[in-house]
């Protein structure tokens, strides 16, 4: 989300234990302490608990972030966490506001997560590796799409600041589970855990649309024909990424 220079903004994460009793007396408290709420998601699970997200602005409030969640804690005995990540004009929540808490572990429950991890299954059971390099084309362009729509709204062509927002979307839209980013003079590396829809022994298809998704990302900020050595080992995938001075109207697909 954009960042308001004019605002106190925060992201609050509040768990439900009772949804029918609490939710809404939560709400009611937020806006009574002053605090303006900008937007916000709850995510309900099978037991009548859950999650509530919601971006806060706390300029008009008589307490600070940390005091209003320790009121909300008090009163509500509820875990309540808060912060959040600047990237340029952008504003992040430190935590997936994608994922719920289910049967011990975290379950991505996106719909359109559904149908790219059925797209991922059909594309490699039908066409094989040639799966792969149709997907890494599809990457590539929208890689480039996205550089262009990213560095346009951000108002900046520093590559390091555009790839970490984009890697803490990724993260935040549950695409990968965590990422580890080093940049050099010649270019950079970046491993991914936990890619979305990934198995290095029968679906490497995603790994290879991120690897045309980061070629058009790159040619689109620096001008410059990047080659990408991917390796993949177990559920981490590394990308080594160096700039080329090459014809960037010239293809190079390196599989």
């Amino acid at each position: 989300m954009t960042r308001n220079n004019n605002v106190e903004e925060a992201f609050l994460s509040i768990k439900i234990e009772s949804v029918e009793n609490t939710l809404s007396k939560v709400i009611a408290k937020i806006k009574k302490l002053g605090v303006k709420i900008l937007n916000g998601v709850f995510i309900l699970n099978g037991d009548n608990s859950g999650k509530l997200i919601l971006m806060i602005d706390y300029s008009g409030a008589e307490y600070d972030i940390s005091q209003i969640v320790d009121i909300l804690r008090e009163k509500f005995n509820l875990e309540v966490e808060y912060g959040e990540k600047r990237l340029g004009n952008f504003l992040l929540p430190l935590y997936s506001i994608l994922r719920i808490e289910g049967r011990g572990e975290y379950e991505r429950t996106l719909f359109q997560n559904v149908m790219l991890r059925n797209l991922f299954y059909v594309l490699k059971k039908t066409w094989g590796v040639v799966g792969n390099i149709f997907m890494y084309h599809a990457g590539t362009k929208a890689g480039e799409i996205t550089a262009h729509e990213l560095s346009k709204n951000m108002n900046s062509g520093n590559l390091k600041d555009l790839l970490e927002y984009l890697f803490e979307f990724w993260r935040l839209d549950g695409f990968i589970e965590d990422y580890k980013l080093q940049m050099d003079e010649a270019g950079f590396k970046v491993s991914f855990y936990g890619m979305f829809g990934y198995d290095s022994r029968s679906m490497d298809i995603p790994a290879f649309y991120v690897k045309g998704f980061l070629s058009g990302f790159v040619s689109e900020i620096v001008n410059k024909k990047p080659e990408i050595i991917m390796n993949e080992e177990n559920t981490r995938v590394d990308y080594k990424v160096r700039y080329l001075q090459t014809n960037m109207n010239k293809e190079y697909i390196l599989l």
